[in-house]
This record gives C-alpha cells, sequence and structure tokens, in this order.
C-alpha cells in the first residue's frame, strides 16, 4: 500500500508574528490538499530574529521526519554507497554518447554506478577537459539517473591489479558497432577544428 502524500509547509516567525494574508493562503492551501486526498501540516518557528538559523533548524526537523525523509528520497535519490556498484574508469575526454550507453547498461545490471575519472588534464592534448568539466558533463548526460550514479576523481591510474577474488567480477559489457566505433579522438578533433 502507497503511502498517503504529504506537504509540509515551514514558516520562521520573527517576535511570533504572520500576516494574514500568508496565514489565510496557508489555511485555503489546507483546505486544497485535503479535497484532493493529500496530508497538509505546517509548522511555525517562533521568536527567532535570525531567518537562517531558524531555516536550518526548521530543515533539519524535517529531515529528522522519517515520513519526510522518504518523501524526499523518492523526489532525490540519493546515491548509496553499501549497494553493490559497478565502476567505470575512464578519462573521458570528452564524455560521449558510447561511454553514456556503457554506463546506461553497467546501471540496468547493478543498479549503481561510480563513474571514475582518471586526472589526466593536460598531460598532452588527449587530455584537455578538467575534472570540473568532466563531471559537469558526465552528470548532465546521467542526469535521468539521479541518485544511481557518483562522479570521483581518481588520480591517473594506469594498472590495474588485482589477487585472488575478492568479491568483484570483471566483465566487458560489448555495445553495437555505431556505438562502440565512437572515437573521442574524433570528436576532439571537431572540437578543437570550431
Amino acid at each position: 500500500m502507497s503511502e498517503r502524500p504529504c506537504i509540509m509547509v515551514m514558516t520562521p516567525c520573527y517576535g511570533s508574528h504572520v500576516m494574514a494574508a500568508y496565514t489565510e493562503s496557508i489555511l485555503r492551501l489546507q483546505v486544497a490538499f485535503q479535497q484532493k486526498g493529500i496530508g497538509f501540516a505546517y509548522k511555525w518557528r517562533d521568536n527567532d530574529a535570525l531567518i537562517t538559523r531558524a531555516r536550518a533548524e526548521m530543515v533539519a526537523g524535517f529531515l529528522a521526519d522519517p515520513v519526510a525523509t522518504r518523501a524526499m528520497e523518492r523526489l532525490r535519490p540519493v546515491f548509496d554507497w553499501k549497494r553493490p556498484t559497478a565502476l567505470f574508469i575512464g578519462r573521458f575526454q570528452p564524455f560521449h554518447e558510447g561511454h553514456r550507453a556503457l554506463i546506461v547498461e553497467g546501471l540496468r545490471r547493478v543498479g549503481q554506478v561510480c563513474v571514475a575519472v582518471r586526472d589526466t588534464h593536460d598531460i598532452d592534448d588527449k587530455n584537455p577537459y578538467d575534472f570540473e568539466n568532466v563531471k559537469v558533463r558526465i552528470e548532465h548526460a546521467l542526469r535521468a539517473f539521479e541518485g544511481r550514479f557518483t562522479v570521483v576523481l581518481l588520480p591517473n591510474i594506469t594498472h590495474v591489479f588485482y589477487g585472488r577474488d575478492v568479491g568483484y567480477v570483471l566483465d566487458r559489457i560489448e555495445l553495437d558497432k555505431p556505438t562502440e566505433e565512437i572515437s573521442a579522438t574524433e570528436l576532439r578533433r571537431k572540437s578543437s577544428a570550431g
């Protein structure tokens, strides 16, 4: 059974004062939500002259509420560092549709991914983008999967070694021929040509 949605409004009130028009709008909002079967709650923060502190304390209270927290997780999922995760290591210079297709397949197979970007910026002409630029491109391309991926910076990893079986699988994902033929070198060349 799904939980009934509930909207919570929190208002900091300097000197315990709230304008009548605002109070009336809150009451009208409550009636409108009730008519649609949506729960509605409101909290006032009295006698706090510092709005930023009142806001921070109210948000902390909201996040401590288990029902509100579950609603927030549905609205904006959070990457779970304990869940099984696929790892993709690369330079992503630039991040392109081939990379995206690979990562989406990893998401399909495992559920969440860690995209590990090697710190190769400016070591040669093949690495024109810094980590922040690469990260923004990846996050934009994967925005539909928010909360199911994280992007991290790695040193310039050139070798990956492992010993005996330590609980993970090394697997190559094969994509269709046109996707596999996407060339970051060609994309960089086109980008520099204007």
